[in-house]
């Protein structure tokens, strides 16, 4: 009795079922990568301006702090409080305790 060959059928149906399911598989692989990718960046752009805003608000009030650690000024009206620069104060509080 002769022997079928096995491979001889093939149902091209399920061949194209296989092929629309890797397809459809790869398509939605992909798009789910760029909006997750998307998101991402978003975020961390996000998170960067937040970052550059408080730095250049820090970077400011530094600057001010500088300065009136670094020169003579007002420091309160009311109370005729002035301001001298640190390393000035240092020196004075030194001498005074130099000679004790």
């Amino acid at each position: 009795m002769p022997q079928s060959e096995h491979a001889a059928t093939v149902d091209p149906m399920a061949t194209l079922k296989v092929l629309v399911f890797v397809m459809g598989f790869t398509a939605i692989f992909i798009l789910v990568t760029i909006l997750y990718f998307n998101t991402t960046v978003r975020q961390q752009r996000e998170a960067k301006i937040e970052t550059i805003g408080a730095a250049e608000s820090y970077n400011a009030m530094k600057g001010q702090m500088e300065r009136d650690l670094s020169t003579y000024g007002v420091a309160d009206a009311a109370s005729k409080t002035v301001r001298v620069p640190v390393e000035k104060a240092i020196d004075r509080v030194v001498k005074k305790y130099a000679t004790k």
